[in-house]
């Protein structure tokens, strides 16, 4: 999975930000590609092995892309989480930076800072008493996702975890040989399933990406060859 290096590359994100047209998905949310995708695993709490065998959970989870005229952003939905039910990742206002808002299995609203850094994206609040929340998600590989929660006394501490879920993408094996050739051609994530235009076959990762392709074919088979010519 290919996650930008470093919190300067999402100063970078937002170029189309008084645009009124659908943003260059490929460039402005690089760093959140390798999560599309509809992800199933296994969560825990922390504590004795008692207590996570007591406490353990099956969730599914999946990231999509969604289109308006006025910009893109990421959804995520989950089912049967016992830390998560839905979320947005978009834009923050000043257009500089990311942030997750987050709906929890109680209905709670939580509204994260992202930062970007080697194969981890981190999810920052600070809780009323001063300490800091964090939902940290981990790419091992293009099929595997880590993700946990903590809580830290200081924004940069290390926290301490209180849960963690390990989630395998669904649909692909869990060791995988070589590496995916089909690349989607809306956002330039990993393509998983086939559209078509004028006859030929074109990769997508998601339903978003498949919905805004249908939308707006002609734009993106043009964009496409104009990238192949270039190679």
């Amino acid at each position: 999975m290919k996650f930008i290096l470093g919190v300067a590359a999402i100063c970078l994100l937002f170029p189309w930000a008084a645009s009124a047209e659908t943003p260059p998905v490929r460039d402005a949310f690089a760093p959140l590609q390798g999560l599309i995708g509809t992800w199933k695993g296994t969560g825990y709490p922390e504590g004795t092995r008692e207590e996570k065998q007591a406490g353990q959970w099956q969730e599914t989870i999946q990231f999509i892309w969604k289109f308006t005229k006025a910009g893109a952003w990421v959804e995520l939905k989950a089912d049967n989480s016992k830390l998560l039910s839905s979320g947005k990742i978009e834009r923050t206002n000043d257009g500089k930076s990311l942030q997750l808002t987050l709906t929890t299995p109680t209905k709670e609203t939580q509204i994260f800072e992202i930062s970007v850094e080697a194969k981890k994206i981190n999810c920052q609040r600070k809780l009323g008493d001063g300490t800091y929340e964090r939902l940290v998600f981990t790419a091992l590989h293009d099929n595997r996702l880590l993700y946990r929660k903590e809580v830290a006394k200081l924004p940069t501490a290390t926290g301490l975890t209180t849960h963690r879920v390990g989630l395998l993408k669904d649909g692909e094996p869990f060791v995988v040989v070589g590496n995916s050739t089909t690349e989607c051609i809306v956002s330039g994530g990993k393509g998983t399933s086939t559209v078509t235009y004028m006859g030929k076959t074109y990769y997508v990762c998601c339903s978003g990406c498949r919905d805004e392709f249908n939308e707006n074919p002609k734009r993106y088979v043009d964009e496409w060859e104009a990238r192949q010519k270039k190679k």
